[in-house]
């Protein structure tokens, strides 16, 4: 680690730590402690390490005070290490410091689901990031910045063609929508900033149309998968299979997600039916088809009704699902498919139902949206208009 100034070092992952020994509390040397002061700013930091010496590096004390009821352990990702920091201000009596309100904000709010809380607290991450005092607090300003970060770090939701459309600054734009409104009830800003906040536009997703392969396309494909990882080529022949997100397994079944969020209890094969957690914690059973029966029918075989209700039915952790999305995407660009992506087998499942004649509303219901086919009518036009064709041509009105 680098040594910046008294007790604070910066580790290679890019968060600062604050470092000292038992000595400093009891007067006889003892052992070294190290811990994460949760900042990727060197500004952020050396305010925290000095309050920290304040309370005579009493760790306890200064955890519950700076991070409440948060996790004082784990260390934030550095994504806007690079981004110059703004010195942070001390607290002036009525109005604590910036650092310190966009810390309480988030302690009082109430989340729907945990996947909110998680945005939310990455969106606090970023606005710390961006801005440490109150007189350089411009909501405006700050979403600019983050879009312009997020564009120059080539980040995937970002069209080279069309930089304006990605949908992160979306998600800071819902948070300062949260955060400002806020502190002008606190009476800790003007009124008037609720004006900048209302320039900042919801910018339109960039919705991404891979080139859907043929039937005989995908089965060549998940036959080379299948001969070099049978395991990872079943768990993708599934997503492809029922249009499901990839998803999440947890120990807590309110936390799992997706595709990897289903266990045994979630399958009833009698009736062709699995249940997922969808989005927002809606947790719904969707219908799916005979080959994805068979497909559960003969994983269940192989484990020799070895299975309890709540295990997995996978049995494999996140991480080796991030290797089936590699293996995908090794075999697509063998096979110059464009669906080198994992959710791109949704949109293959999606095109695939549309095309074969069935209704928006009734794909939607098996992919597992609430909004009646709207979405779909939308990102999947290109795909009805043929089938929409050719259902035209034999229509009959008179004869």
């Amino acid at each position: 680690m680098k040594h910046i100034a008294r007790n604070l070092f910066l580790h290679g992952n890019g968060g600062f730590y604050a470092l000292w020994r038992e000595s400093t509390l009891n007067g006889s040397k003892g052992r070294q402690i190290m811990k994460s002061l949760r900042t990727t700013t060197e500004a952020h930091a050396r305010d925290r390490v000095e309050r920290l010496r304040s309370l005579d590096m009493d760790w306890a004390r200064f955890a519950e005070q700076e991070f409440g009821r948060c996790s004082a352990s784990s260390v934030p990702a550095p994504a806007m290490a690079s981004l110059e920091p703004q010195p942070p201000e001390k607290h002036n009596g009525s109005r604590p410091s910036f650092c310190e309100a966009v810390e309480l904000h988030f302690e009082r709010q109430s989340f729907s689901s945990a996947d909110t809380e998680r945005s939310a607290r990455q969106m606090k991450k970023v606005v710390l990031a961006l801005c440490a005092n109150w007189s350089g607090f411009d909501p405006q300003l700050i979403w600019k910045r983050y879009k312009e970060h997020r564009g120059a770090d080539g980040n995937k939701d970002v069209d080279k063609k069309a930089p304006d459309l990605v949908s992160a600054p979306n998600q800071l734009r819902w948070y300062l929508r949260k955060l400002v409104p806020w502190f002008v009830k606190q009476q800790w800003l003007p009124s008037r900033v609720l004006e900048t906040l209302a320039e900042i536009k919801n910018l339109k997703v960039n919705p991404r149309h891979p080139e859907i392969p043929s039937k005989e396309q995908i089965r060549e494909l998940f036959c080379q998968i299948d001969l070099e990882n049978p395991e990872l080529g079943r768990f993708l022949k599934f997503v492809a299979m029922t249009g499901q997100r990839r998803g999440r397994w947890h120990s807590d079944p309110r936390e799992r997600r997706g595709a990897l969020g289903i266990s045994w209890s979630d399958v009833d094969l009698s009736n062709h039916r699995i249940r997922v957690t969808l989005k927002g914690n809606f947790v719904k059973w969707l219908f799916i088809s005979e080959e994805a029966v068979r497909l559960l029918e003969e994983l269940a075989r192989e484990r020799n009704g070895n299975t309890t209700p709540e295990q997995q039915i996978w049995g494999f952790s996140d991480r080796k699902a991030k290797r089936a999305s590699a293996l995908l995407r090794k075999w697509c660009k063998a096979f110059n498919l464009e669906i080198d992506y994992l959710h791109a087998l949704r949109h293959y499942f999606c095109s695939v139902g549309l095309s074969e004649g069935l209704s928006a509303a009734e794909v939607a219901q098996l992919a597992g949206h609430k909004d009646n086919g709207k979405l779909l009518l939308s990102v999947y036009a290109h795909v009805l208009q043929p089938v929409l064709e050719k259902k035209v041509r034999g229509f009959s009105v008179i004869q």
